[in-house]
């Protein structure tokens, strides 16, 4: 139920503050893993299409690496080799996996 003299800005979350505020906003992927990558089969291999853009919208420069590496396993071969190519690990990713942490499993 929902109490009506509530604001939501009242609510203490002791991570929102370490995450930037004035980063740029880009439309995004925001699904971005291999499995909604097409390669080409023949070499030199080439991105085909992106798939499964239901996620897709206007988030902040951090989101898409951040939400790529949590698609995949821990030091995965997408984490550790592709990922570092296409994308730029952002000041603020400890504060994000540290956040996300936050709400468990």
């Amino acid at each position: 139920m929902r109490q009506p003299d509530l604001d939501p800005a009242d609510i203490l979350d002791p991570y929102r503050e370490s995450l930037p505020d004035n980063c740029p906003i880009h439309f995004t992927h925001a699904d971005l893993n291999p499995v909604n990558i097409m390669v080409s089969e023949d070499s030199p291999c080439r991105v085909m299409a992106i798939l499964d853009w239901e996620q897709s919208g206007w988030y902040p420069a951090y989101w898409e690496f951040c939400k790529a590496e949590m698609t995949t396993e821990f030091d995965s071969e997408w984490q550790t080799t592709y990922l570092p190519k296409v994308l730029d690990e952002p000041d603020c990713i400890e504060v994000f996996y540290s956040y996300i942490n936050a709400f468990g499993p």
